[in-house]
């Protein structure tokens, strides 16, 4: 964090962009990021296990845990500094199956269809919507390849699958946020409705330790509510309820939560060939002689 003498407080990217925590600071308000302090921003995890070895402070792993020795020379002696393996997991689950920790605070679930989002057919069953989240890996027994959540339909209790992580149907171009937080109080120039709003051009992470993606942030039309449009360079695997941070290089700006996601890539495919198909049909001409009628199916 940057404090500046007239009082204001900018949130930056960390040296290593492996430890980097600005994708869950992103809606941390001014206030208290002016109280705030990040000691180890400006340092990398091997310099930080170095200053705790000279220190010589406890940080080896427990039986069983330890991970690779690292060699540091320290005032002038060979030291040894066993770290601990980082944690990578949800601290207050613990040892349990997270499917079971996140049923203990939802209603009963109905389970449903698992359903190929290609060719409409059932491949299985779940055990309930609520389980699952949208680009979630999800086994579906019996069959190979690795099949993962493109659609939620809580109506019917339908879960729609594609094969693949890279697979047209998790991906889009285009999301919807809700009120963004942003760090310095208040949107950027570009967004703000009391003027001339235009399309903020900026970089988004859509994932702890993701690339930034080139992206442009427009105010939706009429506000208020103050949410916005966020078009991608490169299509994004998110789903609805996750955060979308926001950056100027390396300033964090702030951060939304999705409301809505635009179509996939695999939707605006089918609506393409359909618009390709009708044309071709029309081309033909109604009872032209000699010639079969288009079906477009969706």
């Amino acid at each position: 964090v940057a404090h500046s003498e007239a009082g204001g407080s900018a949130l930056l990217t960390a040296v290593d962009a492996d430890k980097d925590q600005t994708y869950f600071l992103a809606a941390v308000p001014q206030a208290s990021l002016r109280r705030s302090l990040f000691p180890l921003g400006e340092l990398r995890k091997r310099e930080v296990r170095a200053l705790a070895a000279a220190a010589e402070l406890h940080t080896a792993g427990k039986r069983g845990t330890r991970g690779p020795a690292s060699v540091l020379f320290i005032s002038g002696r060979l030291s040894f500094f066993l770290g601990k393996r980082e944690s990578m997991g949800i601290c207050f689950v613990g040892k349990r199956r997270f499917r079971d920790f996140i049923r203990s605070y939802l209603p009963p679930q109905r389970p449903g269809p698992l359903v190929c989002v290609e060719s409409g057919r059932v491949l299985g069953t779940h055990q309930g919507v609520s389980l699952y989240t949208h680009g979630q890996r999800a086994r579906v027994g019996g069959l190979g390849g690795r099949w993962y959540v493109a659609e939620k339909c809580l109506e019917t209790d339908t879960l729609f699958m594609c094969e693949g992580a890279a697979h047209p149907a998790l991906l889009t171009h285009t999301l919807e946020v809700g009120e963004a937080a942003w760090i310095s109080g208040s949107p950027p120039g570009q967004l703000d409705s009391r003027a001339s709003p235009s399309a903020l051009a900026c970089s988004a992470r859509v994932r702890h330790r993701a690339p930034a993606i080139p992206c442009s942030v427009a105010a939706t039309e009429p506000p208020p509510p103050p949410q916005y449009t966020a078009r991608f360079a490169t299509p994004v695997n998110i789903a609805v309820g996750q955060t979308v941070a926001l950056y100027d290089g390396c300033r964090c700006l702030g951060g939304a939560q999705v409301i809505a996601r635009g179509p996939s890539l695999h939707e605006q495919g089918k609506e393409a060939g359909a618009a390709a198909a009708a044309r071709g049909a029309a081309s033909v001409g109604p009872g032209a002689p000699g010639c079969l009628q288009a079906t477009v199916c969706e």
